[in-house]
């Protein structure tokens, strides 16, 4: 999502390069031949790929959830349950305010890295491999957010269809590697991980988290 809106940025800046017909040019001169216009597009460009991403992840999101809920359970959780489910900002946001959120992090930082080169008089390359590592940077911080929140989802779906199965206990299971962080120890010490259902800590606990609820019969 982020490689194409910088991808459309560099090929204004490019163009701005072009007109000035100069190899290094100031914050001003970029100004003059369209600076802020490119921006502008920029921003533009981000609302309209944050829609359009945050549109296919809330579907494939519904996706995770009732298939996991079928598959533990059997049965068919209504699409409107689903939607609920995805929508709740479980941890502090939804999913989709936190891609606006990002989108408008990097729309600062972009402005914000460009001008400072320039201002010193940046030559084009130097322009174009900020962005690319900004694009990189917030590419990276995207598929972590996709990754954790689809996981989220998988194990709500699990969840829910433990409760629906009158399930009452769960079990908090870690990978048991050296990755695994001192809160999710903690959580899998506590009472050796057992938990009533709706007192369950809700997982993942942290972005890249991979413990897991397992029913538990006492």
């Amino acid at each position: 999502m982020y490689q194409k809106a910088i991808t459309k940025l560099i090929t204004s800046i490019n163009n701005i390069y072009r007109k000035a017909k100069r190899e290094e040019i100031t914050l001003g001169v970029a100004r003059k031949y369209g600076l802020p216009l490119a921006f502008k597009q920029f921003q533009k460009e981000l609302n309209r790929l944050s829609q359009k991403e945050a549109n296919r992840l809330s579907k494939e999101m519904q996706k995770h959830y009732i298939d996991k809920y079928v598959d533990t359970t059997g049965k068919r959780r209504p699409l409107k349950k689903a939607k609920e489910k995805v929508d709740y900002p479980w941890s502090g946001m939804n999913f989709s305010q936190r891609i606006a959120k990002n989108s408008q992090q990097i729309n600062q930082q972009v402005i914000q890295e460009v001008e400072k080169v320039l201002r010193k008089g940046g030559n084009k390359p130097q322009v174009v491999s900020l962005l690319l590592e900004v694009a990189n940077k917030y590419t990276d911080r995207h598929d972590v957010l996709i990754r954790t929140e689809l996981w989220h989802m998988d194990l709500l779906g699990e969840l829910d269809g433990m409760k629906q199965n009158k399930v009452q206990y769960v079990k908090y299971i870690s990978q048991g590697d050296h990755r695994v962080c001192p809160e999710c120890i903690s959580l899998e010490a506590y009472n050796e991980g057992i938990y009533k259902i709706e007192e369950a800590p809700i997982l993942p606990r942290h972005p890249r988290c991979r413990c897991h609820l397992v029913p538990y019969e006492k």
